[in-house]
């Protein structure tokens, strides 16, 4: 009797727990000290850089403090998360800043549904495609002497995300450009809620023993 009332304060406990861990609100300036989340770097280390005031995080080398062709930042999660936003920085058309074609970022997104891969590519100064789900808004305009922010709003849907992939696409493919590079803003998240099957089980376990134990009296 004494194993049962353990399994079932255990039981309970699991089904009092909250629908899901911490929601995360990450910047250039926190993303360092958040619990549950990691970034690293491919390509060089994790630098940033500061445009019209609008700072982003991106690589080392090349141009430093922006993520370019061969380099990429990977964003992972100890469990995984729904985001409703992500904000990306120094994304330029083409003739700005030297820059000979629009930039694209890529970002592949990680799950229990696989990978999938997105592009943002900034078409004009105010607007922008986006491949993915959501829609763009323009939060400085993609000219020079101006940071060029976009933020994608619900950008992938109601994909469960563990880690997210930003990495340059090439905008002249097969010319060997160079030209997309750009950084990491911020991003908004909420924390994916524990599965159904667990709170089924836990609760089809305590009925269970909540049975028993009227059988037995």
């Amino acid at each position: 009797m004494r194993n049962l009332t353990t399994i079932a304060l255990l039981l309970a406990a699991l089904l009092l727990l909250p629908a899901g861990a911490s929601a995360y609100s990450i910047t250039v300036d926190n993303y360092a000290g958040l619990s549950g989340v990691d970034f690293t770097a491919s390509g060089g280390s994790l630098a940033t850089k500061t445009v019209a005031g609008i700072t982003g995080l991106g690589v080392s080398g090349g141009v430093t403090g922006e993520i370019g062709l061969g380099q990429s930042i990977t964003i992972s999660f100890d469990q995984a998360q729904y985001v409703n936003s992500l904000s990306l920085a120094q994304l330029y058309t083409a003739g700005n800043y030297s820059d000979g074609a629009d930039e694209v970022a890529a970002i592949t997104v990680l799950g229990g549904f696989g990978s999938r891969t997105f592009t943002l590519t900034a078409s004009e100064a105010t607007s922008a495609t986006w491949t993915g789900f959501g829609s763009v808004l323009n939060l400085d305009p993609a000219v020079n002497n101006s940071g060029a922010l976009w933020q994608l709003i619900n950008p992938f849907g109601d994909l469960a995300i563990s880690s997210i992939v930003l990495s340059a696409a090439d905008s002249l493919a097969g010319a060997g450009s160079t030209n997309s590079d750009y950084g990491f803003h911020s991003m908004e998240t909420t924390a994916t809620p524990i599965p159904g099957a667990v709170w089924l089980l836990g609760s089809g376990l305590l009925g269970l023993i909540g049975l028993r134990r009227r059988i037995s009296n």
